[in-house]
Order: structure tokens, then C-alpha cells, then sequence
């Protein structure tokens, strides 16, 4: 779907400024970012899109208990109760231009990077793109790199592991022994999410629409590994607890060891991954 975004109109009072092969809108108004700011915009680049409920809970909240609204089943009032520091910053941040806004039935205000966001990110070091990001999301895909970005969100912010992001793969394509470090070839389908379990990384997938056994199997036949290496692991993480069956089966059926699942209803912390995959179990 399509994305009608607000805020591409320059403010009263910006030029164009060029720094060495890119440029920089620079406003005669200065807003200080903060590295909260930083955070988010990162984030932005990283996953490509967020929702504000996504912002709140991620970079203004970060309890254990908002974990339903970063998996956007909770909304948050932002109008006067918690997450108006949220709704005044992100606000904020679309007026100076860093950021533009998408109003999306179901999902609320969206937000996406724009080139000045990116610029600044560049400015400090901190871009994973040296050009302009690609466009995101994908045409129809907009829940799925919501959900892409609460998963990432979750592991690196909660959890505290490593993670990468299928976007941070695509901006490293062009460094081949960087992306042989972390388990993928050019040949290779990327993944959702790579993160790091005890020194190893492991592909992390968003489901959230049931596929046929056989494009299961093609995927994990693709994936498995040289005889006498051990089995990739894979975490699936599922839109419902039909489709975490469901997949679990296809995988008992045909014996593919590595492979775990969780529904999204049920996270609440890593612990709920452990046991439920088959054959080999993600180490404690």
C-alpha cells in the first residue's frame, strides 16, 4: 500500500546546503536533538517505519508491561495521558523536517525517515546507508515492518541482544567478508532479523500468513547446512498461535532440526522461546 506522507513541504526559511557528495536541508531554526532523537531516528533507518504507539513504548516507556502496545495491540492515549511526551516530540521532529507522518487506519501515525533525518544520522557518523535508504515499506507489507520493527525493537532493547535488521543486511551487500561474518551469502535469502545467541547468529523470521509446506521445505533445504555442520536456527515468529502450530508440524513432519516458534500473544520475555522448537534447542 501506498503511504501518504505529510511534512515533505520545506519550512519558511531553509536552504540547501552541499557537504562533500550529499546535501543537508539546514533550518534558520535550530532544534536541538537529543540522543533519544538519535534513537529514534536510527530506528527509523534501521526498520524503515515505525508507529508512534512503537515510538512510545520503545524510547519513552520501555516497561515490561508495554510490550502489547510495541506489538501494536495496545494503543496509548497521547492527547493527555502517557504518551503525550511522545506526540510532542515526534511532533516536534516532523515540524524541523527529520521525520515525515502517515496517518494509517489501524495503525495510527507512521513515521518515516527523511532525507534531512538521514543527512543528520550521516552527519554523525551513525547512517547504515551512505546513500538515500530505499523506499519502505514494501508495497503491501506495512504491518509486516511494523511487526519486523517490534521484533528488533524487542530483542536489542529488552532482551539486550544483538540485532540486525534485513535493511542493515541490504546496506551491507556491497561488503561481502561482513555479511559471511554473520552467516549469509549473496545466494542467501535474507532474512527478517539476524540476532546473536551465544556467540552464533540466528535468523529470525515474521510470519504472519500461513505458506505451504513446500515453500517451507524450498526454504529450509536452501538453509541447510554442508554435511557435518550443525543446523542453522531459525525463530519464527508467528502472527498467531494457529500459524506457530502449523509451522511447528511442517517442520516435525519432514524433521528439519533448529526450528522454533512463538506467537506474538505470548511474548513476554526470551524464556517463552526455549522448548518449543524441535530438535536441536536454543542453548539456555
Amino acid at each position: 500500500m501506498g503511504l501518504n506522507q505529510e511534512g515533505d513541504r520545506s519550512a519558511a526559511g531553509t536552504v540547501l546546503e552541499k557537504s562533500g557528495s550529499w546535501s543537508v536541508t539546514a533550518s534558520r531554526e535550530c532544534l536541538e536533538l537529543t540522543e533519544r532523537d538519535k534513537e529514534i531516528l536510527s530506528a527509523l533507518e534501521i526498520y524503515g517505519v515505525l508507529s508512534l504507539d512503537q515510538v512510545w513504548a520503545a524510547f519513552f516507556s520501555r516497561d515490561d508491561s508495554v510490550l502489547e502496545t510495541l506489538f501494536l495491540n495496545r494503543p496509548v492515549d497521547y492527547r493527555s495521558g502517557s504518551g503525550h511526551p511522545a506526540y510532542v516530540r515526534m511532533a516536534k521532529l516532523l515540524r524541523y523536517e527529520y521525520v515525515r507522518r502517515t496517518r494509517v487506519p489501524d495503525f495510527g501515525q507512521v513515521f518515516t525517515l527523511t532525507p534531512r533525518g538521514h543527512y543528520w544520522l550521516k552527519s554523525k557518523g551513525s547512517a547504515i546507508f551512505f546513500g538515500l535508504p530505499p523506499a519502505w515499506p514494501r508495497e503491501g507489507k506495512l504491518r509486516h515492518s511494523l511487526l519486523v520493527a517490534s521484533t528488533g525493537l524487542w530483542f536489542s532493547r529488552w532482551l539486550k541482544l544483538e540485532a540486525v535488521a534485513e535493511r542493515e543486511l541490504i546496506a551491507g551487500l556491497r561488503s561481502p567478508e561482513k555479511a559471511k561474518a554473520k552467516g549469509f551469502f549473496l545466494r542467501t535469502p535474507l532474512p527478517d532479523l539476524l540476532i546473536k545467541l551465544n556467540g552464533r547468529w540466528t535468523r529470525v523470521e515474521v510470519e504472519l500468513s500461513e505458506k505451504s509446506k513446500q515453500r517451507y521445505l524450498r526454504m529450509w533445504e536452501k538453509l541447510k547446512p554442508p554435511s557435518g555442520q550443525p543446523h542453522h536456527w531459525i525463530i519464527y515468529i508467528c502472527g498467531d498461535l494457529k500459524l506457530k502450530e502449523r509451522l511447528l508440524d511442517c517442520a516435525r513432519e519432514v524433521f528439519v532440526p533448529g526450528i522454533h516458534a512463538i506467537s506474538i500473544s505470548h511474548i513476554t520475555n526470551f524464556n517463552d522461546i526455549y522448548g518449543v522448537g524441535i530438535g536441536t534447542q536454543v542453548g539456555r
